[in-house]
This record gives structure tokens, sequence and C-alpha cells, in this order.
């Protein structure tokens, strides 16, 4: 990468200023934000509905298929007190915001 970056003048590697992030303060906005990551193939029409993409955490937290990598975060946790009840309270925020969105 960095031929690429002589070749168009840059010192910097391709990716350098392109991302950036910012920390997440409440539980509440750490919810949004894996709404809003989960429904992005969603919303570019990669998908047809969410946990389509095979990328998605979504089909794990909806229980859809077995998972050995994912740390489920506090937020998920509260969201019941079984797998059962956060998988519907889950599945029911993604809906609403699906709807929200058309």
């Amino acid at each position: 990468m960095r031929n690429h970056s002589r070749l168009e003048g840059r010192s910097d590697t391709v990716w350098e200023g392109h991302y950036k992030s910012s920390p997440v303060q409440t539980e509440e906005y750490l919810l949004a934000c894996c709404l809003y990551i989960e429904l992005n193939p969603l919303r570019a029409r990669m998908v047809a509905k969410p946990g389509n993409d095979p990328w998605s955490s979504c089909r794990l937290r909806f229980g859809e298929t077995e998972h050995s990598w994912l740390d489920y975060d506090p937020c998920y946790l509260a969201l019941g007190e079984n797998d059962t009840e956060r998988r519907f309270r889950y599945r029911g925020f993604l809906q609403a915001a699906v709807l929200e969105g058309k």
C-alpha cells in the first residue's frame, strides 16, 4: 500500500484518515449503534431483511445460528431474563427501526 500512496503523492496509508471512533457512553446508545450497524446492509439494499447478511451478528442475536465468538454486551443481556426474552425484544427493536426507516 505504500507504493500506492507514493504514486498518489501521499505519505499516509490508504486507510489513514478514513475512519474515526467515538466512545459509546450509554447502554441505550450502544443498543442504537448495534441496530444501526445491523441495519446497514438492509439500507444499502444488499439484503432483503435483517439477518440475511452473512457477516452480521443479527442471526446470532436472533438465535438462528450457533456462536462461539460473540460476546453479548450488558445492554443486550439486560433486554430480558433469558435468551428467549432477549431475542424477542431485540427482534422487536430491529423491526421497529425497519418500519421507522420506511
